[in-house]
């Protein structure tokens, strides 16, 4: 409804074929409220109450005398609310916590709605998934609304990994796109809420391995055995991560939006800290070494000015503290890729803070040079930037022939910013698009 009321807002320059659009737009979503609630959302009735004294302003009276029309005869139901609003317009200025404890309160109340009411709306919309009348939008709205209709937590964590799932497919292309911004922030806010259930009750377990029996969401709070939900955190955040990252390659670099989308990278830190602390403390490491090496790749790239102005409270001061600690997690859960990019990343941060014996030293150890060439396109790109890194840190310290070793095999053929995935030569033969230039996958892993 906000979203309609502010359509109509925008509309009201003259627009009068606009307008009686909007206006009947917000009367739609006036109806899907009224469904759940037996109030008015106050929002209505201010919407109404603005358009009565838009509409008395000096306009042509032919262009207005039909939207007029239309208003007087829709709020005649609705003059005693109009009225306490003209009287008192404090009290519906803004949305009040009132308005929302009531409308749970009906909810709850509601004898009709029981947990089978639930779980058989939540199989007609998990079952029209996909198919060509089913608006993604719609979904994902009609599955968090019905989270607030669950009748145990593990019902409500079932629906909540399916608005997870839906709110993935809401991406307006394949090719180039990304999830919208607003839907990401929701996404994040919705993991938020799966931990916290997984949290305060430590029965109930997510888990796409297990086979999960149709009733087990239907114990109640305090039902302690062992319930198991479909699910996959680890899958999830991946997904989360490769959508920011998709979103800072689409959005232009020069442009106010791409700062404050950096700022929304706080945001993930936390939630990806909260799902690894929360995957360690069930034992599941091989899962939080993954999200480990999401954490590493946030950080290693950074100077420990930008990390100070980017970490969160939660986390240590210093940025070698951080990763010494994730680093270890990955050399001893990680398999054979995890524990190779973590490494790469680690000889570039050490590199970073002008520690290059210790950069080198690992690079040796590692023998990473040996096998690179047999290893993904992703994990080549870290490697080039290690070596990349390793060399200028080589000549901050007066290590020229040192950096000569380094750097030397990145400039033949006069490819560097293709091997460091930061564009490609250019060619009369040949022209790229942005996508090919800098792909999703290779733009997993970003320097400043």
């Amino acid at each position: 409804m906000v979203s309609a009321v502010d359509q109509l807002n925008d509309a009201m320059d003259n627009d009068w074929g606009r307008l009686q659009e909007s206006f009947d737009n917000v009367n739609k979503q006036l109806e899907k409220f009224i469904r759940v609630s037996v109030k008015v959302p106050k929002l209505y009735i201010r919407t109404l109450v603005m358009l009565e004294d838009f509409l008395v302003r000096d306009f042509p009276y032919k262009a207005a005398k039909k939207m007029k029309q239309k208003l007087k005869k829709n709020n005649k139901q609705y003059e005693d609310l109009i009225n306490k609003c003209r009287e008192n317009p404090e009290s519906y200025s803004e949305h009040s916590e009132e308005e929302y404890e009531s409308h749970d309160e009906i909810i709850d109340a509601d004898p009709s709605i029981t947990w089978d009411t639930v779980n058989k709306k939540f199989k007609e919309l998990v079952a029209a998934r996909g198919r060509k009348k089913t608006g993604r939008f719609e979904q994902v709205e009609q599955l968090t609304y019905l989270t607030k209709l669950a009748k145990t937590p593990a019902q409500k964590l079932q629906i909540l990994c399916s608005v997870v799932s839906a709110q993935f497919d809401v991406n307006p292309s394949l090719i180039g796109g990304y999830m919208p911004i607003n839907v990401w922030k929701k996404c994040v806010q919705n993991m938020v809420v799966i931990l916290d259930i997984l949290v305060q009750h430590p029965n109930i377990k997510v888990d796409d391995s297990v086979e999960q029996h149709e009733n087990e969401t239907k114990k109640e709070a305090d039902y302690n055995a062992p319930i198991h939900v479909s699910g996959n955190l680890v899958a999830f955040i991946e997904k989360i991560y490769a959508e920011f990252f998709k979103s800072m390659q689409c959005i232009d670099p020069h442009t106010h939006e791409y700062v404050e989308r950096l700022q929304d990278e706080p945001m993930f830190v936390v939630l990806a800290q909260n799902v690894q602390d929360y995957l360690e403390r069930i034992g599941d490491f091989k899962g939080s070494s993954k999200v480990a090496l999401m954490r590493v790749e946030l950080i290693y790239y950074k100077p420990q000015e930008v990390y100070n102005a980017m970490r969160t409270l939660a986390e240590p001061e210093n940025s070698r503290t951080l990763m010494d600690r994730l680093v270890s997690l990955i050399y001893k859960y990680g398999d054979g890729r995890t524990k190779a990019c973590a490494m790469l990343c680690d000889i570039y941060h050490h590199a970073l803070q002008d520690e290059f014996t210790k950069a080198r030293d690992l690079l040796l150890m590692s023998h990473l040079q040996e096998t690179v060439h047999h290893m993904d396109v992703s994990t080549k790109i870290i490697f080039n930037r290690a070596m990349s890194q390793l060399g200028l840190c080589a000549f901050r310290a007066g290590l020229i022939s040192e950096a000569h070793d380094c750097l030397s095999e990145l400039y033949p053929g006069g490819r560097v910013k293709e091997l460091l995935a930061q564009g490609v030569a250019r060619s009369r033969y040949q022209e790229k698009t942005p996508e090919q230039v800098l792909n999703p996958v290779l733009f997993q892993i970003v320097v400043g």
